[in-house]
């Protein structure tokens, strides 16, 4: 697990480092992750006002301005994204952590989290509340540890499905590769 003076080291590097990363939001184990602007939103399909018991959803895409505030309600699920856009080190890997000021307001990430060595992109989120919660974006939501890995055999930027997103991605089809 890596300090906050490594953090910054990372964020200093000038080929691949955590850009978009805030110097500030660096925590003595962590880094911040903000609330991004936009959020989609997938709620029950209502039938004559009461939620239809199927699979079926109806989605809603939020487009916010920052600073402005976003009602998280129970019963829905969330994709939301960081403000910042990382470009992951190819010898650093980082987890996804609720901060617990977050789950205090009632709001709980999925744990989806793995951000692999070479990464680039804004960090999805997913998100469902237990109850109504408000967030501001641009506010802390989740925070990131880092560790080093060593250069992975077989890099990101060749399996790796999501490089490049920008905004709450959905799931991509897989990468078929022929390496071994």
């Amino acid at each position: 697990m890596l300090k906050d003076e490594d953090i910054h080291t990372l964020m200093d590097r000038e080929y691949s480092g955590l850009e978009g990363g805030f110097l500030n939001n660096v925590n003595p184990v962590s880094m911040d992750l903000l609330l991004g602007s936009t959020i989609k939103e997938w709620k029950p399909k209502k039938i004559l006002g009461f939620p239809f018991p199927s699979k079926d959803y109806v989605l809603t895409v939020h487009k916010l301005v920052r600073n402005s505030a976003f009602r998280f309600l129970p019963g829905r699920f969330y994709l939301a994204h960081s403000v910042e856009y990382l470009r992951m080190p190819n010898d650093v890997a980082a987890e996804v952590k609720l901060k617990s000021s977050t789950a205090r307001k009632g709001l709980d990430h999925l744990n989806a989290g793995l951000i692999e060595p070479d990464f680039h992109g804004q960090v999805t989120l997913e998100f469902v509340a237990h109850k109504p919660v408000y967030f501001i974006t641009g506010e802390p939501i989740v925070q990131l540890v880092f560790h080093y890995t060593g250069i992975p055999k077989r890099s990101y930027l060749i399996t790796g499905r999501y490089n490049g997103q920008t905004g709450p991605e959905e799931v991509r089809a897989p990468i078929i590769s022929s390496e071994e």
